[in-house]
């Protein structure tokens, strides 16, 4: 049989750190949120941006492995909004791959349909798309960097 303090060590051992009970518990969090808040838009400014860590408003969109220059207007954690040059009309229904350049030097990437096109005021070279993102294709980080910034927004309110 087992002495009582070998006992205890092998219990310890078999339970999952306190950091990983939190990271995980970090990640159930932000993804309620993210179902709840799922069409909630962020205007991305200056200050989003540097809240979110994201290296800019650039960002890479590839369609028919043609990659393009986008310029991210408004995110939720279901979809983007971005603008690009030229008419966009044959591009609904299309699929993406949407590159997003972090503070960090990475990227971060997300795939998924191309919903819709709007043009804009006063602009026949640009137009907006609204990006649908594929649930399966959006990276965890992209989930706690929103469900960070909602939270930072819930606690200036309560002020």
């Amino acid at each position: 049989g087992l002495v009582g303090s070998e006992m205890c060590i092998r219990d310890s051992s078999q339970r999952p750190p306190d950091s990983l009970i939190q990271i995980l518990g970090v990640m159930l969090e932000a993804s309620s949120v993210s179902k709840k808040r799922k069409d909630e838009r962020i205007i991305l400014t200056p200050d989003t941006t540097r809240k979110l860590g994201f290296e800019g408003k650039n960002a890479s969109l590839v369609i028919d492995n043609v990659p393009r220059n986008a310029i991210i207007r408004d995110f939720s954690f279901a979809g983007m909004k971005v603008i690009i040059l030229g008419n966009a009309k044959f591009l609904i229904n299309k699929k993406f791959i949407l590159n997003i350049n972090m503070k960090d030097g990475k990227k971060m990437q997300i795939s998924g349909t191309i919903k819709r096109f709007e043009t804009v005021e006063g602009r026949k070279d640009i137009c907006a798309l609204a990006l649908e993102y594929d649930e399966k294709s959006i990276p965890m980080q992209y989930t706690l960097i929103l469900n960070s910034y909602f939270q930072t927004v819930k606690v200036k309110k309560a002020k």
